[in-house]
């Protein structure tokens, strides 16, 4: 099977894009919305993240009570146990 013919082309246009003024009025007010957004998730964020590192289990190699490496689920058993109350309510 012959190779297809592959033609290269080099761009060697630097014309950049120049947003109006409407544009750009648009650009500042969704960046500052995004901003806005992200600044109020942050705090939950690392609450969020430590929420599901409970729930799976997980634990931190240094944080070894008594070198055991058992860690019981107990995030996941009350999430379950609330779980199967509510669908049976």
């Amino acid at each position: 099977m012959p190779k297809p013919e592959v033609k290269e082309v080099k761009i060697t246009s630097t014309v950049r894009y120049q947003p109006s003024e409407r544009d750009t009025e648009l650009l500042t007010k969704w960046k500052s919305r995004f901003k806005r957004a992200k600044e109020f998730r942050e705090p939950y964020q690392a609450k969020w993240l430590r929420m599901y590192r409970l729930y799976r289990a997980y634990q931190h190699k240094q944080n070894y009570a008594y070198n055991t490496r058992l860690m019981p689920p107990i995030a996941f058993e009350i999430v379950k146990t609330v779980v199967s109350r509510l669908a049976t309510a």
